[in-house]
């Protein structure tokens, strides 16, 4: 009887590892980049709208969103994000940004942004 509950949690634990496994593999897939250019364009609407974007001075291909491809562009997804691609346009810095892999009005969103010394 032990020795078949032992076998049995060996098991269960096994399948949990390899689905732990799957999720992770997933969510790395998901994100795309990096992209690392200066600042083409920003473009400014209503908080929280799709259409405040980034245009990237470089050529973005392998996107999942048509519109980010097309245009080069990103959607900035929070003000953080837009004071951060401001200031590297001001200062007329590359910045490296980081995709989610998700299309918002056919519009990749940020992840992350990284901005460096040069």
């Amino acid at each position: 009887m032990k020795a078949e509950l032992s076998t049995s949690l060996e098991i269960h634990m096994k399948l949990l590892f390899a689905l732990v496994l799957l999720v992770v593999s997933q969510i790395s897939i998901a994100s795309t980049g990096p992209y690392e250019a200066t600042i083409k364009r920003i473009q400014a609407t209503s908080i929280g709208n799709p259409y405040n974007t980034v245009y990237l001075n470089t050529l973005v291909s392998d996107s999942p969103c048509s519109s980010t491809n097309t245009h080069d562009r990103f959607t900035l997804a929070n003000e953080v994000q837009y004071s951060m691609v401001l200031a590297a346009y001001m200062a007329g810095k590359s910045i490296k940004i980081y995709g989610t892999g998700e299309c918002v009005s056919d519009i990749e969103q940020i992840n992350n942004m990284q901005l460096h010394e040069q």
